[in-house]
């Protein structure tokens, strides 16, 4: 039997009324969206400075262990205290960042911030290799989001950088990424404090201090009075 007239009526209606509530629902999700892309950047800087506070943290205690950040020569000690079989030291930043997580900081999110080479938030997986460091769980590829500079200890001037992101394309070149952190780079100092400083779009380099200095430079006129080594993250997705 067909449907009355009232009733056929009534189903119009509650059609028409779903489908003004979807036109509805998509004008303010089209409305919100610049103010979301917005938050995006901002949701993941202010992540990235929390892991930062929580770097910087690990270090200082580490460097009041060992009497230095974690270098080539704490890994042999870190082995030699801990017992871990992890990589300790190499290439990448995941390697040296090893020696904290061997000394207690073991969750892997505060080593990791959303990039383009580290999309993927890490699995908690912390195992050691049983051959190679492609092998490796603990701080796998992609799982690391910041660059290390090497070298330093807590009784360096205070305003050196010794952790930042994000690189452009994860190198080891001191140049940024501007798009990841709202034309910000991160950057962890000795003094303990974290900073959003400005990337040049032009150039990707950081400025600091005086005119022309930036805080990748090396050479003569590097802010820190020698060249600093700087070892980026292990990346998930090949640099293009």
């Amino acid at each position: 039997m067909s449907a009355s007239p009232a009733s056929r009526r009534r189903k119009g209606f509650r059609f028409a009324h779903l489908i003004l509530m979807l036109v509805l629902l998509a004008g303010l999700i089209g409305a919100a969206m610049p103010w979301i892309r917005r938050q995006g950047p901002a949701a993941r800087q202010a992540e990235a400075l929390n892991n930062l506070r929580q770097l910087g943290t690990a270090l200082f205690e580490f460097d009041r262990e060992y009497g230095t950040f974690p270098d080539d020569d704490t890994a042999v000690d870190v082995r030699e205290n801990t017992g871990s079989p992890l990589i300790f030291s190499g290439t990448y930043s995941n390697d040296y960042f090893r020696q904290l997580m061997a000394c207690g900081l073991t969750n892997e999110e505060v080593y990791w911030c959303k990039t383009s080479f580290s999309p993927k938030r890490p699995d908690s997986q912390i195992d050691a290799p049983t051959h190679s460091r492609s092998e490796a769980r603990a701080l796998a590829a992609g799982e690391v989001g910041f660059s290390y500079v090497r070298g330093y200890s807590s009784s360096g001037i205070p305003g050196w950088v010794v952790v930042a992101a994000a690189s452009d394309k994860a190198r080891a070149d001191w140049t940024f990424d501007p798009n990841t952190f709202g034309g910000k780079a991160l950057v962890l100092k000795l003094d303990g404090s974290v900073a959003a400083l400005t990337i040049d779009p032009a150039t990707k380099f950081v400025l600091t201090g005086g005119a022309g200095r930036y805080i990748q430079t090396i050479g003569a006129r590097v802010p820190w009075g020698y060249d600093p080594v700087m070892v980026a993250p292990l990346p998930a997705i090949p640099p293009r």
